[in-house]
């Protein structure tokens, strides 16, 4: 037990100082308030903690339905960015597809219907089928006047129709 007394002491000391050091770097300072950002819209920083940021979203264009929309009527019209193929769904009947068109060159577009409009249905326009285009659907995420709808997606604009 004497002889092992020194050794326990000697472990002891190296223990406590080494939980004494400090560490020989300062952590890295982030600058919270900076604009610079990575592509993915995230603050560059070197550590933890990263403080509060803004995240900005490129806006994609607007559209709209024209409107009033009544019961039985057989062609919806509307407006959008030229070239742009669109679908025009039943929203009440969770994403039933009504027609598709491609936006013309002065920004218009017209959806002739199999059949009538049903009364009191909302009706939406999503985005169309993009092969074959230089369009992004990534282009297309984000717009104050979108609408989200679970088991449908987003609706570039949706309207009523009326009796």
């Amino acid at each position: 037990m004497r002889k092992t007394l020194p050794l326990i002491f000697i472990i002891a000391t190296l223990i406590l100082v080494g939980c004494q050091s400090t560490p020989s770097t300062e952590p890295a300072q982030v600058d919270v308030n900076s604009t610079e950002a990575s592509e993915s819209g995230y603050p560059i920083s070197d550590g933890y903690p990263v403080g509060e940021y803004e995240i900005t979203y490129v806006m994609g264009p607007d559209f709209s339905i024209d409107t009033p929309l009544k019961t039985g009527d057989l062609v919806v019209t509307g407006t959008g960015p030229a070239g742009v193929p669109i679908i025009l769904i039943d929203a009440t009947d969770v994403g039933e597809l009504l027609g598709t068109t491609v936006i013309s060159d002065d920004g218009t577009f017209q959806i002739d219907l199999a059949n009538g409009l049903p009364e009191q249905h909302q009706i939406g326009i999503q985005l169309g089928d993009l092969t074959g285009t230089d369009l992004n659907a990534n282009d297309f995420v984000y717009n104050d006047n979108y609408y989200v709808r679970p088991l449908i997606g987003i609706m570039f604009d949706m309207a009523l129709v009326e009796n």
